[in-house]
């Protein structure tokens, strides 16, 4: 009897712990698909921001292309590492779906959160941005006469 109780035990442990790494998984890849979505909506807002400033400075200063240029660069840039974030949480969302019982779910539910924390400031830090590319635009209309 000992050795049958022994096994039962063995065998309920075992589902135990698949149940704990099914769990870890599936909110490693909530986490994932919600950064993907927060930083698809902070580049919509790039995107979209970025169209009215360059509108605005070839409206407003035709006189200086440097300033459209250098906003440009500026947004450019920006567009460039959330692309680059969203290409690693699509990778993410491959690897959690190819990987097996071995995994460490326990890191990887860790980089998730980071993740997590860093897509909830993007959309924040796209807005700042923009505010001081508009704060640029509105002050290289000035002129300042010593």
């Amino acid at each position: 009897m000992d050795i049958i109780g022994t096994l039962l035990s063995l065998l309920g442990m075992g589902r135990d712990h698949a149940n704990r790494v099914n769990d870890r998984r599936a909110e490693v890849a909530r986490l994932n698909a919600e950064s993907a979505a927060e930083f698809g909506r902070s580049l919509d807002m790039l995107r979209a921001g970025r169209l009215g400033l360059l509108r605005r400075c070839a409206m407003e200063h035709p006189e200086n292309p440097e300033i459209a240029g250098e906003c440009r660069k500026v947004l450019d840039l920006q567009e460039d590492d959330i692309l680059k974030v969203i290409k690693m949480t699509d990778d993410l969302s491959q690897k959690i779906t190819a990987s097996g019982w071995g995994s460490n779910w326990e890191l990887a539910l860790q980089k998730a959160y980071e993740m997590r924390g860093t897509a909830a400031r993007s959309a924040p830090f796209i807005e700042g941005i923009l505010r001081q590319c508009e704060a640029v635009l509105d002050g290289a209309g000035r002129v300042t006469r010593l």
